[in-house]
């Protein structure tokens, strides 16, 4: 594709007769004529006839010497003509460089080394950890193609351990095949319980606290199952970094959830406190639940 130099003002008249197989013309004035043409490059001249005003041609001057212009004859499907001196030359628009440029509502096609300085800016995207020897990620537009280097640094959430346990005495719920257990890469949610062993003591308090991988979801469940003539209530039960679901009494069995978003890094503590009325057996069957889901 013809790159395009361009310059005002230039309106001149032939010095001199042009044959119709010349290729340079020398004009009457240099006026607004650029110094040079760079390599590659051409600034479009207009030849028009004094007598009639009807013949044309368009040349292609691809070196300026003075007011002595080296021409490609014939351009944009115009003939190669005789003219005389006094002829008209000069440069305006022409239909091939008005082609040569894109337009908004047409399919356009770039050749060459082009440079685009605008800044392009990504959405926010949750903080995690990107595996290292990561490949480049290519994205396309048209037939624009932008390369985005990543690196084993914070990034995007595409990968996300297991929670560390801090208490040694959970154990996993090895038998609930709905969440991958502790130590997966692949996370998919990770579930550990803790368990109360009968106690005649007023209250018995199960916490347990992990750190989490990445941003998730904690959910904390309290459950109790009285034996006939035992009571026991629950106080701050399923609660989650302090904060509790409510408080209830119960008798017989129930279950009671608590939900908290946590963000990546930070430290969870999930706790419930299981209380017996007095000089009743706290019995076995009360547990705290929880589970951890990325988001």
């Amino acid at each position: 594709m013809t790159a395009f130099i361009f310059a005002n003002n230039v309106n001149t008249t032939l010095a001199g007769a042009v044959s119709n197989t010349a290729t340079s013309i020398t004009l009457a004035s240099s006026a607004n004529l650029p110094s040079s043409i760079p390599s590659g490059s051409v600034l479009v001249v207009t030849l028009n006839d004094v007598a009639t005003r009807n013949n044309y041609e368009v040349v292609y001057a691809t070196a300026i010497s003075g007011a002595t212009l080296t021409v490609q004859r014939a351009q944009e499907s115009t003939a190669a003509l005789s003219w005389l001196v006094g002829d008209f030359a000069f440069s305006g628009p022409t239909a091939g460089q008005q082609e040569s440029f894109g337009q908004e509502g047409a399919a356009n096609t770039w050749t060459g080394a082009n440079t685009f300085t605008e800044t392009v800016t990504a959405p926010t995207v949750n903080t995690g950890t990107i595996e290292a020897g990561a490949s480049p990620l290519f994205l396309e537009t048209d037939s624009h193609v932008s390369v985005v280097n990543s690196t084993n640094t914070a990034y995007a959430e595409l990968y996300c351990a297991a929670p560390t346990i801090g208490d040694a005495a959970v154990n996993l719920d090895t038998g609930d095949a709905r969440y991958v257990k502790h130590g997966s890469a692949a996370l998919a949610g990770t579930q550990a319980n803790i368990g109360w062993t009968p106690s005649t003591a007023s209250s018995d308090v199960r916490s347990v606290t992990f750190t989490a991988p990445c941003n998730g979801v904690v959910i904390s469940r309290s459950f109790v199952n009285s034996n006939a003539g035992q009571t026991a209530s629950f106080t701050n039960y399923a609660s989650i970094n302090g904060v509790a679901g409510g408080a209830e009494s119960i008798i017989g069995s129930s279950i009671v959830s608590t939900v908290q978003n946590v963000a990546s890094g930070s430290s969870v503590t999930v706790s419930a406190t299981a209380t017996s009325n007095a000089g009743t057996t706290i019995p076995a069957s009360h547990w705290l639940e929880y589970q951890f889901m990325p988001s």
